[in-house]
């Protein structure tokens, strides 16, 4: 059913799109919401407008907590690859942490004991990698102070670990844990939908895949001028839906790689039966290498010109380039050469070899 929307709802969208401020951004999000017809053809739009909007005046109060003071930024800074690690209160994140890091975090099942991100190196045979453990998540922790503080954690991060108490209903704890963070716009272990958006300077609308587009082609056209897109070529590279399309064009939207951990015991049968995500049960740091292997990264030792291989690795994701990791350690500075070294012997590769875990790299 298309939206029917009227003239003034596709005027506040422009304004919303070309808005510079998150304060002008809110007020015309605001008014396009006040002109948007409430009937079922719009039922899925509304939502993700809500949503969008919910966002911006998060974002708008944490601005005005900066400019008046109110503290150092709660965002733990990177080192190297990081991992926010949720779950509901007593599920055993800092338990987790500590048994793989061998550092000893404070275990509380009182959520509020948790203020802050709290930080944590672990290192996988020689390749370490940053955990960071979040404030839990309790029944009211909608729209508490965790709220913001948990979701930009998140965004900022690389991955995602939900840990799962085993004692007790695995599903729904991860359905009411996904269903939070996909009504704050963060996807976890989802794609970006798969289009393209080129925009033109004119020429209207085109499609090109247009059996790709699930729904009205009236639909999509709607959520672009929403946008204030009015002259592109769209390319489907597979099947979406008008809220796909939504949900691509929001800057707003994070798909981040997400994996479960199951901790304690009881109900394993039902956690491994959770669909859309990769799973380990948690046994001490003898799971370190499952852990690993569910981040989907790899461990790549350098060696300097005439130098000895490091003892440490760079800890990159499966597909990164030999290029990917010059811009690791080079920080943008030119290069001519990459090696790949086996023993004593090495061969010459492109910039664009995919990196294989254990591999020696030498840049020159």
């Amino acid at each position: 059913m298309p939206m029917n929307a009227p003239p003034e709802f596709n005027k506040a969208m422009d304004a919303y799109s070309s808005a510079r401020t998150l304060s002008e951004k809110i007020r015309y999000l605001e008014e396009a919401l006040r002109w948007l017809p409430k009937h079922k053809g719009t039922e899925n739009m509304r939502k993700q407008l809500m949503r969008r909007l919910a966002e911006l005046r998060r974002q708008l109060l944490k601005e005005k907590s900066r400019k008046r003071g109110g503290g150092a930024s709660f965002l733990v800074p990177k080192q190297g690859y990081q991992v926010t690690v949720w779950g509901y209160a007593n599920s055993g994140k800092s338990y987790v942490l500590s048994s793989l890091s061998g550092v000893p975090l404070k275990s509380t099942p009182v959520p509020l004991e948790t203020e802050k991100p709290t930080p944590v190196m672990v290192d996988f045979n020689g390749g370490s990698v940053q955990f960071v453990e979040l404030p839990s998540y309790f029944e009211g922790f909608e729209g508490s102070k965790f709220e913001s503080m948990v979701l930009a954690s998140i965004r900022a991060s690389d991955h995602l670990m939900l840990v799962v108490d085993l004692t007790y209903s695995p599903k729904e704890q991860v359905k009411t844990l996904v269903k939070f963070l996909e009504e704050n716009d963060v996807f976890p272990n989802r794609k970006r939908p798969p289009v393209k958006v080129e925009k033109q300077p004119h020429g209207g609308i085109r499609f090109v895949g247009e059996d790709l587009l699930v729904g009205e082609r009236e639909e999509f056209i709607e959520v672009l001028q929403m946008f204030g897109i009015h002259s592109a070529v769209i390319v489907p590279y597979g099947r979406i839906t008008p809220q796909d399309l939504f949900t691509a064009l929001d800057s707003g939207s994070k798909f981040i790689p997400t994996f479960l951990l199951g901790n304690k015991g009881g109900y394993e049968e039902e956690f491994l039966s959770v669909g859309g995500f990769p799973k380990v049960l948690f046994r001490g740091p003898d799971s370190k290498e499952d852990i690993f292997s569910a981040l989907n990264l790899v461990r790549v030792f350098t060696k300097p010109p005439k130098g000895e291989v490091s003892k440490t690795a760079v800890v990159l994701p499966k597909g990164s380039t030999a290029e990917d990791l010059a811009e690791v350690i080079l920080k943008g500075k030119p290069f001519r050469q990459v090696r790949l070294w086996k023993g004593s012997s090495f061969r010459n590769v492109p910039r664009d070899y995919v990196l294989q875990d254990g591999d020696v790299i030498e840049i020159r």
